[in-house]
């Protein structure tokens, strides 16, 4: 989380989408951890890949989060 911290620019937003619950809750506490702030945004694209269509379509959810890089 360090090194992904220290490349991303103090602006930019970090998009994390997936449908596994798990790995989502994993790699969002990963995140915090490593000082990124999440924030209320819509994560472009999250819902319209096939695979996403698909599970929305089952029923299943799309775990999708925003993240800013932690500040320096």
């Amino acid at each position: 989380m360090r090194r992904l911290a220290e490349v991303l620019a103090p602006e930019a937003t970090l998009y994390v989408a997936t449908d596994y619950e798990a790995y989502a809750h994993e790699i969002f506490a990963l995140l915090a951890d490593g000082g990124f702030r999440p924030v209320d945004a819509a994560v472009p694209g999250a819902t319209a890949s096939g695979f996403a269509r698909k599970y929305l379509a089952e029923g299943r959810t799309i775990f999708a989060r925003a993240f800013l890089p932690p500040q320096r």
